[in-house]
């Protein structure tokens, strides 16, 4: 086989494609393909090309490109978790500094900000469940780091209340990277879940704040039980004399 088509590399993928033919694919790959196929590149010698790892890194990093594919954060923390040690570090680390460009979709919200990511035990689960060759790399409690950081990086005043069967004290900083707090909040917790007490605590404050994100599985079978409704309903409705009452909850995976 001589020269690659111009057709989409999944046709050519039973032919006898040499190192030198697919560093032409990669060459003229898209933002998105290049993104999917770092494992396929290097499975394929493409790295081990002159001057390919820093052309594909500088391709991974161009913030004009990122904006073009209209990236979300989450498809870069895949991308990220699921790459192979044998894909150079360089490349590797392109894909956190796309990161940062990805979270300027992230909104800036007004007023003070309060965001609780769900660090138990159950969000070490795939995103996907389990589900054989097709369970993911990305855990519920990698999303949830995702979101409380993209959210801290784009409102740096906001708190971030880590919880399990209690908050976890965990000291993040706007200033670092997005990736390096994720990792930051991945690495805590593992106990069982109570939704109700990171609410709780901004309860015991009398805080004043304006919106709190949640971003849990929802498995809260610690929380304390008896009268009617749930233990985070009970402090959600005992709110209103400090948090007004306006939340984005999000549910990462079903556990």
């Amino acid at each position: 086989m001589g020269e690659v088509p111009a057709v989409p590399f999944q046709m050519l993928t039973q032919l006898p494609i040499a190192p030198l033919q697919w560093a032409q694919i990669a060459k003229r790959a898209g933002w998105q393909m290049t993104r999917m196929n770092l494992n396929t590149f290097a499975r394929h010698g493409v790295f081990e090309q002159e001057d390919l790892t820093e052309l594909i890194a500088a391709r991974l990093r161009d913030p004009d490109a990122i904006r073009r594919a209209r990236v979300f954060p989450y498809q870069l923390l895949a991308a990220w978790a699921t790459v192979e040690r044998r894909v150079p570090a360089a490349v590797r680390g392109a894909l956190q500094d796309a990161i940062e460009v990805a979270i300027e979709n992230v909104p800036a919200f007004g007023g003070r900000v309060v965001v609780c990511p769900d660090v138990s035990g159950s969000m070490r689960a795939p995103v996907t469940g389990h589900r054989g060759g097709a369970t993911t790399a990305v855990r519920c409690v990698d999303v949830a780091a995702l979101v409380a950081s993209a959210v801290l990086r784009r409102n740096p005043e906001a708190e971030v209340l880590p919880f399990e069967h209690d908050v976890v004290d965990v000291q993040l900083s706007a200033r670092d990277s997005v990736m390096t707090n994720a990792a930051a909040l991945a690495r805590v917790g593992g106990g069982g879940t109570s939704c109700s007490v990171p609410l709780a605590l901004l309860n015991r404050r009398r805080a004043a704040v304006d919106l709190v994100v949640l971003v849990s599985d929802n498995e809260s079978w610690a929380d304390p039980v008896g009268g009617r409704g749930t233990a985070t309903m009970r402090e959600w409705n005992g709110c209103a004399n400090g948090i007004q009452r306006r939340a984005w909850c999000a549910s990462t995976c079903t556990g």
